[in-house]
């Protein structure tokens, strides 16, 4: 996605309502996105995947229509971002289990504050020229939303259980053997660029393997000159679990701070727009796991009833009851036959294991004097 497109760009506003980062928070006019005119686009088709009886839905939308803007500002009393893509959206569900996660535009821009700890230089001036502004009509001009996904069971909220003990093995997602990415989906819910002060927007990002899927939903905030903000909620869940886990972290930094460990080619590379560069130069303030516990009374790390599981599980052979008499004549013969071949020779302990995972049903083989040791 382009930062500035110019395209459905909300009409030019007076200086009181273009200056949101006076109180970190603004007027709330009755404003449209999507009033230019421009017929509204179809929405990209979906792409869909299963595995292991998970459905993934991922769609690309176009930025929202001037009708659905008009309603969205009204319903959360809020002016909206630039660009609000209302049709791009994430769907993970397990019918089985009752569960979904969703992940939308919408659900991210309500969990949004309605003021913001970020002020800019010219945030004092503002603030003296609009002093009469009532405090119930303010927002958070960052967007700096606190959205993790929108998790359900049954059609009900699902109430996450903290933990302290666990978190997600980072190490365990990185490509190898069995790790290869099946179905992936990089999605872009909203972005705004706060009124030429920086850059705020929220992505949702999704991997698929045939073990496991992976979540990111990540909150990105720059305000030039003043402070870089990230929030990104990470879900990882194993196929057969009964739950998931969700860890949760905050990261801030000053911008000047950020912006002097960065190198001239870093700068010139554009380091200040890439969150994943920009990661590792950020302080953490929070970090949290939560886990999403999706079959209640089953411990955890236990299997999930669904029938795709059920299905690719192979049946268990019925193994013949053992006549223990039998087995003990049949042994002695074999070691008896043995003996008179090699002695008292030991078997070696090596050499048998290899037969073992080689499926061998005899304990001695009277054919092969290298399989075993010379010791008495």
């Amino acid at each position: 996605f382009p930062r500035s497109s110019g395209l459905n760009e909300a009409p030019e506003r007076s200086e009181a309502m273009q200056a949101p980062w006076a109180t970190g928070a603004t007027a709330r006019p009755q404003v449209t996105v999507g009033s230019s005119g421009l017929p509204d686009a179809a929405a990209t088709p979906p792409t869909n995947f299963e595995q292991a009886g998970w459905t993934f839905c991922a769609r690309k939308g176009p930025i929202l229509s001037t009708a659905d803007a008009d309603r969205w500002t009204k319903e959360l009393g809020m002016t909206l971002p630039e660009m609000v893509f209302g049709e791009t959206d994430l769907v993970v569900a397990n019918a089985a289990a009752g569960v979904e996660l969703s992940f939308k535009a919408y659900d991210s821009l309500a969990a949004c504050g309605d003021s913001s700890d970020i002020k800019v230089s010219m945030s004092k001036k503002w603030m003296e020229a609009n002093s009469e502004v009532p405090d119930a009509q303010q927002y958070d001009w960052t967007y700096s939303t606190l959205f993790k996904g929108t998790v359900t069971k049954s059609g009900e909220p699902l109430v996450p259980q903290l933990t302290s003990s666990r978190k997600i093995d980072l190490e365990s997602l990185k490509p190898g053997p069995g790790r290869e990415i099946l179905w992936s989906a990089d999605l872009m819910l909203w972005e705004d660029e706060l009124h030429d002060n920086g850059s705020s927007y929220q992505q949702v990002r999704i991997r698929v393997t045939c073990s496991y899927f992976y979540i990111l939903v990540r909150l990105f905030v720059r305000v030039d000159g003043v402070k870089i903000r990230m929030r990104e909620s990470r879900i990882h869940h194993r196929f057969g679990d009964a739950h998931s886990l969700r860890q949760h972290t905050v990261k801030e930094a000053e911008y000047a701070g950020v912006q002097a460990s960065c190198t001239p080619k870093q700068l010139s590379e554009g380091i200040l727009d890439d969150p994943d560069q920009l990661s590792a130069k950020l302080r953490v303030v929070q970090d949290g796991t939560e886990i999403l516990t999706f079959v209640e009374g089953k411990p955890q790390g236990t299997a999930m009833p669904t029938a795709a599981m059920a299905a690719l599980l192979r049946p268990v052979a019925q193994v013949p009851e053992v006549n223990q008499t039998e087995m003990a004549q049949k042994n002695a013969v074999a070691e008896s036959a043995f003996k008179n071949k090699f002695g008292n020779l030991k078997p070696n302990a090596g050499a048998l294991l290899n037969r073992q995972r080689a499926h061998e049903t005899r304990y001695f083989d009277s054919g092969n004097a290298d399989a075993f040791s010379h010791k008495a």
